[in-house]
């Protein structure tokens, strides 16, 4: 029943687009066959991980999408963190990642607005990656806030954010991966006049990360803005909180599109 909802509904068709963008970008810049092959097995795998109708089988295929990423951190690449990365990686899977599902299904909104932390915590980072990936994160909350909300518009809410999210942070991504090709480091001080050589480049890069925090006309904005709407009517009282996780995430990704933008050294991006 749960492969039939999916198949047969539009739902489906976008993860499919959203599929074909992210191995593109990949494509773009990878050479390596095995590393293209098992990047398609991940991407089959989070595409199925969409299917069951069910926790549990929701589960297992998240597990599964954990080994291909840990043969890619252990294969390739050449800095020596990977291997401190893939012991956290087994503990998480083993001791954290099926404890962490109960704990999920008995939060409250008061234990939801502790995560809007990932905001804040984007604010002190040094390193480009580990900002775009607390970016991620704090964009998922945001859909996590929106499930309080249970009607029709909200189904339709979601699903735009989670459209969003796929080509935003997967353009976010591919941009911190060019910046390191390029610069050989993800330090955020270094991204200076990163992106003064192409236009094309230039508008992408700030559209995405403008993206990301909602603003308009980006695809997120009419979900977010109905999402706060809806919240400050029936949750007044901690609507601040809301307004403070927005400015707070505006602000990072405001500052990453100004240090990109300013520098005196130039940088081809074509090399």
């Amino acid at each position: 029943q749960g492969l039939f909802f999916i198949l047969d509904s539009y739902n489906f068709v976008i993860l499919i687009f959203i599929r074909i963008f992210i191995f593109g970008l990949i494509y773009l810049r990878e050479k390596n066959t095995n590393l293209l092959r098992l990047t398609q097995i991940l991407i089959f795998i989070c595409v199925i991980f969409f299917i069951p109708r069910n926790i549990i089988s929701l589960y297992i295929f998240f597990e599964l999408s954990i080994f291909p990423i840990l043969i890619i951190l252990l294969g390739y690449g050449s800095q020596i963190e990977k291997i401190n990365s893939s012991y956290y990686l087994l503990f998480y899977a083993a001791f954290c990642s099926f404890p962490f599902l109960f704990v999920y299904l008995n939060l409250d909104f008061s234990f939801l607005m502790v995560y809007f932390d990932s905001a804040f915590s984007c604010i002190f980072q040094r390193d480009a990656k580990a900002l775009a990936a607390y970016s991620s994160i704090t964009h998922i909350r945001f859909l996590l806030f929106s499930l309080l909300f249970i009607n029709l518009t909200g189904k339709t809410r979601r699903l735009i954010i989670i459209v969003a999210h796929g080509y935003t942070s997967t353009l976010i991504f591919y941009f911190i991966g060019e910046f390191y090709h390029i610069r050989s480091s993800r330090i955020l001080y270094f991204l200076n006049s990163f992106i003064n050589s192409r236009i094309l480049i230039r508008t992408f890069f700030a559209l995405a990360f403008l993206s990301n925090r909602g603003v308009p006309p980006s695809l997120s904005f009419v979900a977010e803005f109905i999402t706060i709407r809806r919240g400050r009517i029936l949750l007044p009282l901690r609507f601040y909180l809301i307004f403070i996780y927005f400015f707070v995430a505006f602000y990072y990704s405001l500052y990453i599109i100004v240090i990109s933008f300013i520098g005196k050294s130039f940088i081809n991006f074509n090399n």
